[in-house]
């Protein structure tokens, strides 16, 4: 009747699950029934804790970026950057309207990436000098995470 769940969709539900486990912590587990008690106390929603956010950039495909050394590789993954939890609404909805600069951002530092990094099995070289990039474009907003998933490199 139905078909099983696209591919996109099982991606967001596991960066969802990455970023809800990169931010957890022994001593917010502990927080947990404190806010749930605030909540069933009718607390205002200014003193329950918010969630980091986790903007999605999207899939990339990116070939053919080291021309000089007689190679087609073709990289593929997607990104997800995590900021703050204090970071501001209208701070989240402007950086909505900000992907593509942060996608090209993404671009840039994959490509400064040395071919020995992408061994790595978790990418840490990579997720830095995104996490870099993304930086300098936003200097006064913290970025805690860059999650990379579906990572796939082969050559053409």
């Amino acid at each position: 009747m139905f078909g099983g769940p696209t591919p996109t969709v099982v991606r967001r539900l596991v960066c969802a699950a990455l970023v809800c486990a990169a931010m957890a912590t022994p001593a917010s587990a502990a927080e947990e029934p404190a806010v749930a008690d605030a909540e069933a106390a009718g607390a205002t929603p200014a003193a329950v804790e918010k969630k980091p956010f986790a903007l999605e950039l999207g899939d990339f495909h990116v070939r053919d970026w080291r021309p000089t050394r007689n190679e087609t590789p073709d990289l593929r993954f997607s990104v997800v950057v995590v900021f703050a939890a204090e970071t501001p609404d209208l701070v989240r909805q402007r950086l909505e309207h900000w992907v593509n600069r942060l996608r090209d951002q993404t671009i840039v530092a994959v490509r400064l990436v040395e071919a020995k990094d992408f061994a790595e099995p978790d990418l840490q070289q990579m997720k830095r000098l995104i996490q870099v990039r993304i930086s300098r474009l936003l200097p006064r907003l913290p970025v805690e995470a860059v999650l990379i998933t579906d990572f796939a490199l082969g050559d053409d």
